[in-house]
């Protein structure tokens, strides 16, 4: 099996453990990091962050952004992949070069036209799980 789909396997089963659980709006380590650099946290908001709370939960055309906070020493590929839960359907993933420390920051594309749901952010540190976090877009 690729190494892509494994990452998928296992964030699946992560995802199902902390809908049972009840964990879904903490950050899900999924992965051990990598040697170099690792993914601390993300964080949700819906603009700059400091400028507006995080939060796990969005009204219908509010933009979504994520925050990672990474850090290590060596350069590493951060990739993020916006999922719909509900169909279970990659909206958009980008990769980024990171040198190792600091944050970045991605935006959920067309985030304003999402219809209500359950959505996830999933993140590899050079192709290994590293952190997953569900949110939701209420109706108004």
């Amino acid at each position: 099996m690729p190494a892509r789909s494994h990452i998928a396997v296992s964030l699946a089963a992560v995802a199902l453990a902390a809908s049972i659980t009840g964990s879904a709006t903490r950050d899900l380590f999924v992965g051990a990091p990598s040697p170099g650099t690792a993914v601390t946290s993300v964080r949700l908001a819906s603009g700059a962050l400091g400028a507006s709370p995080t939060r796990s939960i969005f009204g219908l055309g509010e933009n979504v952004t994520a925050w990672l906070e990474t850090r290590g020493e060596a350069p590493a590929w951060i990739t993020l992949r916006w999922v719909h839960v509900g169909g279970s359907t990659v909206l958009a993933e980008e990769t980024r070069a990171s040198a190792g420390r600091g944050p970045l920051s991605f935006v959920l594309p067309g985030g304003t036209g999402r219809p209500p749901g359950h959505y996830r952010v999933e993140v590899t540190v050079d192709d290994l799980p590293s952190v997953a976090r569900d949110f939701e877009i209420l109706p108004r």
